[in-house]
């Protein structure tokens, strides 16, 4: 009997526990201490101005209710559960996240879910969009970000996955980052911009709040009950993780890789040029506080209503991409020298009209990226501008006009050297050029020069200037090197290039056109 009322015991004591929430035994977080050093030091590091909402959002945190994920740059996100904060009763689902950068949690904030349908994929939404991925599952609602003060920062709306509107805490400070700030204030924004199915966007700007700093925040909060000591709705940082500058490795080989994150979130993905000897910056993800801290350095970034998909060409020679659900610009090296629109296949070929018994003239013509102007580069709207330096060989009726380009539409002062090919020039506009009247057997050695042409494109080292300047000297121009920089890189140039031809005057076999205007077309009279 004894035995029996034992098991039965046992079994009661079994199902009591099935019956149990099944949280109380999960263990909690490893990153738990961590996290609790994190809330101890943004206290410290605010000066006590929101140790309320910091403690409160501290006491939320479920720490049996964590999960880490690794991001597209070097960061990881912990995800943690929120059970309770006073703000946000009425949202589906509250998550904290925190960024752990080199081992230290650096900054956190505060999602929000709301949506009709049953959902339970949040997580991978977050991820989704911090790392900019286009795919946000097949979600329906919206996602609110506020930081951990509980101030808003930006809101997603999604249909099936698509972005419909989305809004972002913002200085409506147009194209001067510092005229929003008076006093040492700052106005803050609520800039929402509802994207339609036919393409079309509208804007809407709301007045959110002004943030003060220094002495003269409590005199202006006096004045008005939406002043926010303590700074903009971007702070949150716990200070700078151990190794806040790139550490890049020793004894590094051609085409190695390293990247870096920052503790406000900065990546930056950088490649070794054995050539230059120097660490070269492919890729940047900027998010929205280094353009607020940093307007100085991106000042082409300081815009007040992007756009998602927006793309701006920075004068960094990046080309910038902006996300409307993480509210990031992406950065690539802007590809500055397209292939030529005529290659050629057979340069023996397109100069078999020529012969070494005769006299010719060679030209070699310039096209500026800004017209009278040194400058070895030029942003417009539609890219990077560099010009053109080409070549034309007259001798009689026959003409060829060519020029030396690389092989694809990729090179930019990042690229490494590739293969090279010659274009059909003829007709081209030009700002500039130099003229000269060569011997039969000068002209030969131009033309095997010509047709045996450097096989490699190299912006820094061979590019189309270099191989103008290269066959004007063979022909007696005296032409410089005519050297400039840009982002990552210098070489010979059209800008200085075309500068020293309108430097020069016309005398004896040289003349030179300072007015510019269009290469003649090609004429070959022979079989």
């Amino acid at each position: 009997m004894r035995k029996i009322f034992l098991g039965i015991s046992t079994l009661f004591l079994l199902s009591l526990t099935s019956c149990l929430d099944e949280s109380v035994y999960e263990k909690e977080t490893v990153y738990k201490e961590d996290i609790l050093d994190y809330f101890d030091a943004l206290m410290v590091s605010t000066k006590g101005e929101f140790n309320d909402e910091i403690s409160e959002f501290k006491n939320s945190i479920n720490f049996r209710k964590v999960e880490t994920y690794d991001l597209r740059t070097t960061e990881k996100i912990i995800s943690a559960e929120i059970t309770s904060l006073n703000s946000f009763q009425d949202a589906e689902r509250v998550k904290a996240i925190f960024f752990l950068n080199n081992g230290k949690i650096v900054r956190s904030n505060i999602v929000t879910f709301d949506h009709e349908m049953h959902f339970d994929k949040h997580d991978d939404i977050i991820v989704s969009i911090l790392n900019m991925d286009a795919s946000t599952q097949i979600y329906t609602g919206r996602m609110t970000v506020y930081n951990a003060f509980q101030k808003l920062l930006m809101y997603n709306i999604y249909e099936s996955g698509k972005l419909v509107e989305n809004a972002m805490a913002r200085i409506d400070a147009g194209a001067n980052p510092t005229s929003g700030k008076t006093n040492g204030c700052t106005n803050w924004y609520l800039i929402t911009t509802t994207y339609y199915s036919d393409g079309s966007t509208t804007t809407t700007t709301e007045y959110l709040y002004t943030s003060c700093s220094g002495g003269n925040c409590e005199e202006q909060a006096s004045r008005g009950s939406k002043i926010n000591c303590g700074g903009g709705p971007w702070t949150g940082g716990a200070g700078s993780p151990a190794g806040s500058n790139p550490s890049f490795p020793s004894l590094p080989a051609n085409g190695d890789v390293y990247e870096f994150t920052n503790a406000n979130g900065e990546y930056t993905k950088y490649q070794f040029d054995s050539q230059k000897g120097i660490w070269v910056v492919i890729e940047r993800i900027l998010p929205p506080i280094t353009i607020i801290l940093e307007p100085e350095n991106y000042p082409f970034l300081m815009i007040q209503w992007p756009v998602h998909n927006q793309k701006v060409f920075g004068t960094d020679l990046f080309t910038y991409t902006y996300d409307g659900g993480s509210g990031n610009w992406n950065g690539e090296p802007t590809n500055v020298v397209i292939s030529p629109d005529r290659p050629i296949s057979n340069m023996t070929d397109y100069l078999k009209c020529f012969t070494s018994t005769q006299s010719a003239t060679v030209t070699i013509y310039v096209d500026q990226p800004v017209e009278g102007s040194n400058d070895a580069y030029a942003i417009t709207w539609g890219g990077a501008v560099v010009g053109h330096t080409f070549v034309s060989i007259t001798q009689g009726s026959n003409r060829s006009v060519f020029g030396f380009y690389p092989s694809t539409d990729e090179t930019s002062p990042t690229s490494p050297p590739e293969p090279s090919v010659m274009g059909d020039d003829s007709g081209e506009g030009f700002d500039a050029s130099i003229s000269i009247t060569i011997s039969g057997p000068i002209l030969q050695q131009i033309l095997q020069y010509v047709i045996n042409y450097n096989a490699t494109y190299d912006l820094d080292n061979y590019n189309c200037s270099d191989f103008g300047i290269s066959v004007g000297n063979l022909a007696g121009l005296a032409l410089p090197d005519s050297y400039g920089s840009w982002p990552g890189g210098g070489g010979s140039n059209p800008g200085a290039l075309g500068q020293h031809i309108r430097s020069r005057s016309s005398s004896g076999n040289i003349s030179v056109n300072k007015v510019g205007g269009n290469a003649p077309t090609n004429n070959r009279n022979c079989n």
